[in-house]
């Protein structure tokens, strides 16, 4: 608060805007980092894919993430409103990753590239948008300041977010694998 030029300006958290896309950019950052990280790893353990076959499978989050962005980018362009896209895009990733509770070993690879998919279009209408958003409710003349500031705290959440599930996930497999190695 008292640096002439701070890093990061602690006024921008007074603007609900910068607050609420920042979150959703910690949120985001949280969920599609897990989902990159530990798919790959359930496909190879509980299908038998091989470790180029269960990246190849991410592929349909990837095809739902750039066509929604690309989708949204140019509706926003078009209407000049992007309010609806994170809010819709985040309960479709949030339906996402709930679906994705519900694999098991026995997933056919159909089913998994549609919950990936799904996954995937959320995320692409939430993580341009949020930019977008930021970079209109913040002075032009911190406007690099504040886009930075949004993208950090989504590596933070992807930091954050990894840590967490990959936590949980070694705690399940201790749990389930226990009786295996004694």
């Amino acid at each position: 608060q008292r640096a002439e030029e701070p890093l990061l300006p602690l006024h921008l958290f007074k603007n609900p805007t910068f607050a609420i896309a920042t979150s959703v950019g910690l949120l985001t950052g949280m969920g599609m980092f897990a989902a990159l990280s530990f798919l790959p790893q359930f496909l190879q353990m509980a299908t038998g894919t091989g470790v180029t076959e269960s990246g190849l499978l991410m592929l349909p989050m990837m095809v739902g993430l750039m066509g929604t962005a690309i989708w949204s980018g140019f509706a926003i362009a078009k209407s000049g409103h992007y309010r609806m896209y994170p809010i819709m895009g985040m309960a479709i990733a949030t339906l996402g990753l709930v679906w994705l509770t519900r694999l098991t070993g026995d997933v056919t690879m159909w089913l998994f590239s549609a919950m990936l998919f799904v996954l995937g279009a959320g995320l692409g209408l939430v993580i341009q948008t949020i930019v977008l958003a930021v970079q209109n409710s913040v002075d032009p003349a911190e406007m690099g300041t504040a886009t930075s500031a949004s993208n950090f705290f989504r590596e933070i959440g992807a930091a954050v977010g990894t840590t967490l599930f990959s936590t949980l996930y070694v705690a399940r497999l201790e749990t389930n694998l226990g009786t295996v190695f004694r």
